[in-house]
C-alpha cells in the first residue's frame, strides 16, 4: 500500500464528516471510531506501518458503526468527545506544541467541552463537532497527503475555514428542515 491510502481516508472522511455530519450521523459516529483507534495506535504503537494503522482503524470505524447503531445516544457524547478532542489536539500541534502530556490535556478539555455541547445544545452541537472534527481530520489527512511542511498558522487558518465551510452548510440543510 502506498503512503497515500491513510491519508486519502483521513481527508475524505475528514470533509464527508465536516460538511454532511448531520445527516451521515452514523457514518460520523464510525469515523470518529476510526479517528479514535487510528490515534490510539500512534500514540501507543509508534512507527506501524500504514496497513497496520488502516486495518485497526477500520475495525475501530466498524466497532463505532455498530454501536452507534444499538447506542447511539450514548455515542453522540463519546463522538463529541473524540472530535472536539481531536480538534483541540490539532490545533495544539498546529501552534508547535509538542509535549505529549500538555495535548493530552488539551484533548482532554476539549472532549470535555464536546460533551458539554451534545448535552446543552443537541442540534447546534451535532454542527460544531462534526464540522470541527472533520475539518481536523481532513487538514491532517491534506498535510500528510501532500506531505507538507508548513507553520501552524496556515493550517489553523485552513483548518478554520473548512469548519466554517462545514459548519455553514450543513446549518443551512438544519435550518431548512421543519423542525
Amino acid at each position: 500500500m502506498g503512503n497515500w491510502v491513510l491519508p486519502l481516508a483521513l481527508l475524505l472522511g475528514g470533509l464527508a464528516v465536516a460538511f454532511a455530519g448531520r445527516r451521515l450521523l452514523n457514518f460520523a459516529v464510525a469515523f470518529a471510531g476510526f479517528l479514535l483507534f487510528y490515534n490510539l495506535v500512534e500514540f501507543f504503537l509508534p512507527n506501524q506501518s500504514d496497513w497496520t494503522l488502516l486495518i485497526i482503524a477500520v475495525i475501530g470505524g466498524v466497532i463505532g458503526a455498530w454501536l452507534a447503531i444499538r447506542f447511539l445516544k450514548i455515542f453522540l457524547y463519546v463522538m463529541g468527545f473524540i472530535f472536539i478532542g481531536n480538534a483541540a489536539w490539532a490545533v495544539a500541534g498546529f501552534f508547535g506544541i509538542d509535549s505529549t502530556l500538555i495535548r493530552m490535556v488539551v484533548y482532554l478539555i476539549g472532549g470535555l467541552i464536546g460533551i458539554g455541547l451534545v448535552r446543552f445544545m443537541f442540534d447546534v452541537a451535532i454542527v460544531i463537532i462534526t464540522a470541527l472534527g472533520g475539518a481536523s481530520a481532513a487538514a491532517y489527512g491534506a498535510q500528510l497527503l501532500f506531505n507538507i511542511q508548513s507553520t501552524g498558522q496556515v493550517w489553523v487558518i485552513v483548518f478554520l475555514l473548512v469548519a466554517l465551510a462545514g459548519a455553514i452548510v450543513q446549518w443551512g440543510v438544519v435550518k431548512g428542515k421543519k423542525r
